[in-house]
Parts: C-alpha cells; structure tokens; sequence
C-alpha cells in the first residue's frame, strides 16, 4: 500500500507540472566576446547556427531571427542580438513546445537546445579571436 501511495503522488506531481516536460524557460546568459567585425560575428553566428540545425528566418543590423524545426513538428524561433562585444539569444515564439507565457514554462528540451547553439556560437568567436 505504501508503494502505490508513492507512485500515485509521483504521478500526480508529474501531471500537475505539465507531464514531468516543461520546465522554467531560461535563455543563456550573454556571450562576451573580443570585437573581430560585425561580419565576421555574423558569419560565426550562423555557422554555430548551421551546426544545430537552425535556420535563418530573418536578418537585420545586428540581429537574425533564427528557426529551429525538429523531427517536423517542434519549432522554436529566437532572437539572436549580437554588438561589438556581445551575443544575446532571446525566445520568441514556439509550435508544440508547451509554452506557459504566464508561467514561463516550455518543453525542457528548449533550454538544452539554446544552451548547446550559445555554446556553439561562443566555440565559434573563439576560434575567430585566435585567428
């Protein structure tokens, strides 16, 4: 008896916090960096970009909106910022993601798949620092 009582509280905590796979949504702290070029931190932007799997869904000074489409069903697009000495990535919007904006929850898999691209632009300017 003690053990079903464990697992229907686990069930139920699993279901009152949306199925044990949302999670807080946090984007990455800023990437400071050494200034090589507002090009060149584009073009660095989008390779690490390129490396996940994301997309460029739109462009301007400073700024790329980028997609991320995972197995066709699951869509996350952020905001990529990017000045003299810093990347800053911001959420925008999501499909299929479980996104609570009053909660600030999503899928938990948003968080590591924004994580690992941060990590990946900050390989790529430091690479473009070492040149």
């Amino acid at each position: 008896m003690k053990r079903f009582v464990q697992v229907s509280l686990l069930v139920l905590c699993c279901v009152a916090t949306g199925g044990c796979r949302t999670a807080a949504l946090v984007d990455p702290a800023p990437i400071q960096y050494e200034s090589t070029g507002s090009k060149k931190t584009r073009n660095a932007i989008v390779r690490a970009m390129a490396n996940r799997g994301w997309t460029v869904q739109s462009e301007s000074s400073g700024e790329i909106v980028a997609r991320n489409l995972v197995r066709g069903k699951h869509e996350v697009v952020v905001r990529i910022t990017y000045s003299r000495d810093e990347v800053d990535i911001a959420y925008v919007s999501s499909r299929n993601m479980k996104y609570d904006g009053s909660a600030q929850t999503i899928h938990k898999n948003y968080n590591n798949w924004v994580q690992f691209l941060a990590e990946d632009i900050r390989r790529e300017l430091t690479i473009l620092s070492t040149r």
